[in-house]
């Protein structure tokens, strides 16, 4: 039997299948410059994914206050007046019968349009290809930013998401504070892996506290800050503050940029993004989902039988084939992504060239 669709239960959300929509931007969609509000072609694209019936779906990037965004047109919910346009998006996700997230986020030291942006610690490098320069926030301001993030799931539990993602990867703040190569702290928020987890696990545990023990929590986070060991060490971690669900990514480095490049074996099919969350389940055995050139029905199905991880984030493929999960039932083909360099989707969807080709072909 194929394990792409078989169900999965994870805390209290019945999953139809294994597919999962990540989280990914879609600045194409524009909603209003800065103010962070949902719109209806955003809208459009959630309810057409979500017909096709994925397992779970992320829903994108979100910030948590209206300072350091990681772009001017990223969704927002750090005030009430957004809250209707997430419940919009919450219940055409429902109306099919499929549970929903929202990730939530703040940038600190990556965040777009800040010369010197805040972050856990005084942070003076070109470390993630460009120069970045952040300056150490104050204990009184990282509460402030914690306080973003609860009130946050809040807005989001009443706008009816089933729970929330933290933003813990792609070396956005809470992907900082984890990293040993930017979480530079020597109070009780730096230091020890304990330490440095504290900000994630007093926002997880004050989450709970204000929402409830059924809505749930997921985090996004690296596997390669610096290696998957130390992200199964990191899972240990922030299980204990009631984490349900651990999405792997990339952290605040790229793999080619590490000290050590995590190396796959040759008889390994799989990118090394997929490679490392095998190890990670390996060690840890917590729900994992897993990405990362996952383009096919075929690939994605051979990595779960692989080990990979519990659930499989098909990504970009998604932007193209709204309807992946419903083609892979039904065996149809599907246009598959061309792992563009540059991924032309996110800013116009027009100039993608697997878009393009399937058009034509619908046409």
């Amino acid at each position: 039997m194929s394990m792409l669709f078989t169900p999965y239960e994870v805390g209290n959300l019945h999953l139809e299948n294994r597919i999962v929509l990540p989280p990914m931007a879609t600045f194409g969609h524009k909603p209003q410059a800065g103010a962070g509000f949902v719109a209806d072609s955003t809208l459009a694209h959630y309810s057409e994914v979500a017909k096709s019936r994925p397992g779970l779906m992320i829903v994108e990037s979100t910030a948590v206050q209206p300072k350091n965004p990681r772009g001017t047109e990223q969704l927002g919910i750090w005030c009430d007046a957004q809250i209707e346009g997430h419940r919009r998006i919450a219940e055409a996700i429902h109306a099919e019968n499929v549970p929903c997230l929202l990730q939530i986020q703040t940038s600190g030291v990556t965040g777009k349009n800040e010369p010197n942006p805040m972050t856990v610690s005084a942070y003076d490098s070109d470390m993630t290809g460009r120069y970045i320069k952040g300056r150490a926030m104050t204990v009184e301001e990282i509460h402030a930013v914690q306080a973003r993030f609860v009130e946050a799931a809040v807005r989001a539990q009443q706008a009816g998401y089933d729970g929330v993602e933290l933003h813990a990867a792609h070396g956005y703040f809470l992907c900082q504070t984890l990293s040993p190569l930017v979480n530079k702290r020597t109070d009780c928020y730096g230091g020890s892996l304990a330490n440095r987890a504290r900000i994630i696990t007093e926002i997880a545990e004050e989450i709970r506290r204000r929402c409830g023990k059924d809505f749930f929590l997921a985090i996004r986070m690296g596997v390669n800050d610096p290696d998957p060991e130390a992200a199964a060490e990191t899972i240990g971690v922030l299980k204990e503050s009631g984490i349900q669900l651990f999405d792997l990514s990339r952290g605040f480095l790229e793999f080619d940029r590490q000290a050590h490049p995590l190396e796959v074996p040759a008889d390994f099919p799989f990118s090394r993004l997929v490679y490392a969350a095998k190890l990670v389940k390996e060690k840890t055995q917590a729900p994992i989902i897993f990405v990362g050139g996952l383009f096919t029905p075929k690939m994605a199905e051979d990595a779960l039988q692989a080990g990979a991880g519990d659930l499989a984030a098909i990504g970009r493929n998604f932007l193209i084939e709204p309807a992946w999960p419903e083609k892979a039932r039904r065996g149809e083909p599907i246009q598959t992504c061309y792992d563009c360099k540059t991924c032309q989707w996110f800013t116009d969807a027009s100039r993608c060239p697997a878009v393009r080709k399937k058009n034509l072909a619908d046409a």
